[in-house]
């Protein structure tokens, strides 16, 4: 029968168990969980973090989800399968999780804070150390960032800043990508300052109109005057609406910030 027909999971009698190891947000995997728990199937949620095991490398798969352990038969000497809960990391991580050179892992998660008679619901960066089972956060939107300053054209009471991505920088800065403002954050080694940002509101640098990026993700820094990103080009002026590969060059100096390289498909 076709799964795709409403009600095949449940006239089939089965069971299915399914397990998405993409990165979503919480609120799209709940979604997720719902629809198929409704047919009758079985819903987990998981991460692949390391590359492939080889070399004497190790993989690592973390799972969530009731009846998780079901998939630590998977588990090998190069494969490590360990079950985790929200409660076991103060909330659910969402949309990006990145190791550290200590070994510990930093991964992006939702806070709510009361703002203006109403809760607010906003990202910050959690520090978790899976082999002594600490989590500790490190760096909180809501304590750097104003909504009545930085509001973004996509930005609710239920997701205002939407962050989507995280990487370590050349120093040891860590990199965050706050997708509903359009800007990019560099936060100092150590969480004590934010060193700059790029693009939205209060930018450290002014980007030039080629350089300018709306929707971005998967943010990374070549070198420190080099920031490589995917624009996902949402919102541009007179619907010009394409996405790009785009590298952008930082002066340091006279803080401005130009088009170094970009990529996009013609025709789209």
């Amino acid at each position: 029968s076709d799964p795709a027909q409403p009600g095949t999971i449940r006239r089939a009698g089965a069971q299915p168990l399914v397990v998405d190891c993409n990165a979503i947000a919480p609120t799209t995997m709940q979604a997720v969980y719902a629809t198929l728990s409704a047919a009758g199937a079985r819903c987990l949620d998981a991460g692949v973090f390391s590359p492939p095991p080889r070399n004497g490398v190790q993989a690592r798969l973390y799972t969530s989800g009731p009846g998780a352990d079901v998939l630590n038969c998977l588990a090998t000497p190069d494969l490590i399968v360990r079950a985790i809960s929200a409660a076991d990391l103060g909330g659910a991580p969402h949309h990006d999780v990145i190791a550290t050179p200590s070994n510990t892992l930093l991964f992006l998660q939702q806070e709510t804070r009361d703002f203006d008679g109403g809760p607010l619901v906003a990202d910050r960066i959690v520090k978790w150390d899976p082999e002594g089972g600490t989590v500790t956060p490190r760096w909180l939107v809501h304590d750097h960032y104003s909504p009545y300053v930085s509001w973004g054209t996509h930005s609710g009471r239920n997701d205002w800043t939407h962050a989507n991505s995280l990487a370590i920088g050349p120093h040891g800065n860590v990199i965050l990508s706050l997708n509903w403002l359009d800007q990019v954050v560099s936060i100092a080694p150590g969480w004590a300052t934010t060193e700059w940002t790029l693009g939205g509101v209060g930018s450290s640098y002014v980007v030039d109109s080629a350089a300018r990026f709306m929707g971005q993700h998967t943010v990374q820094m070549l070198s420190e005057s080099r920031v490589l990103l995917f624009d996902n080009g949402r919102d541009r002026a007179n619907g010009d609406l394409h996405s790009r590969a785009l590298e952008i060059a930082l002066d340091t100096i006279a803080h401005r910030a130009s088009l170094a390289w970009q990529f996009h498909a013609t025709p789209e």
